[in-house]
């Protein structure tokens, strides 16, 4: 895979990339704020002469892996919960839940696991 040049992100960016994360479901004058702290970051490291790196393939795991960390546990392993439901097997839980096979949950958990495939 070419690995085409990007910014590192630092600290700060970072940090806003978590809140837009987090804040998916607020106003969108919220998150237009976040964006534009985020976009004068980036003039300003381009400003000063911070040389790309090939940092675009690490933001892009950075943000994936943000986006991952937000998700509950079944939605985090819904290839396994899938899986073992398309098997025949039950899945339990950490928090002692017990996912039982029959038809929907298949449908259920397939649904699902496209959805989240699709939107990282």
């Amino acid at each position: 895979m070419l690995n085409p040049p990007g910014i590192t992100l630092t600290q700060e960016a970072k940090v806003l990339i978590i809140n837009l994360i987090m804040i998916d479901r607020v106003s969108r004058k919220q998150k237009y704020y976040l964006i534009t702290q985020l976009l004068e970051l980036w003039k300003l490291d381009l400003a000063t002469g911070s040389p790309p790196t090939n940092a675009f393939v690490d933001n892009m795991k950075f943000i994936k892996r943000s986006i991952l960390d937000t998700y509950d546990e079944l939605e985090r392993n819904v290839d396994h919960v899938y899986r073992m439901l398309y098997q025949g097997l039950t899945y339990h839980t950490n928090n002692g839940a017990i996912i039982s096979i029959n038809a929907l949950e298949v449908s259920r958990a397939d649904t699902i696991r496209k959805k989240l495939t699709k939107s990282l």
